[in-house]
């Protein structure tokens, strides 16, 4: 018999819980408000992988809790 074929995985940053829009994302909220999920591929391909430089940014929409981030829901 074959083996199974093995998932990939990868991650990607979600909302901790609702964020609602005009939420300014600072260093010290970074961690409280996102966290890196890994998820079967393949990923939204719009979602972010990485929380490096989002400090500074505001959500430009209300992000649902698990709610994938993504570039659109910055400004």
């Amino acid at each position: 018999a074959e083996p199974p074929p093995q998932i990939k995985r990868v991650e990607i940053v979600v909302a901790r819980s609702e964020i609602p829009a005009g939420t300014q994302v600072t260093s010290e909220n970074l961690e409280e408000l996102f966290r890196l999920k890994s998820v079967e591929e393949p990923a939204p391909k719009n979602a972010l992988n990485s929380m490096s430089g989002l400090n500074g940014k505001y959500l430009s929409r209300t992000l649902d809790a698990e709610q994938f981030l993504s570039d659109a829901a910055l400004s």
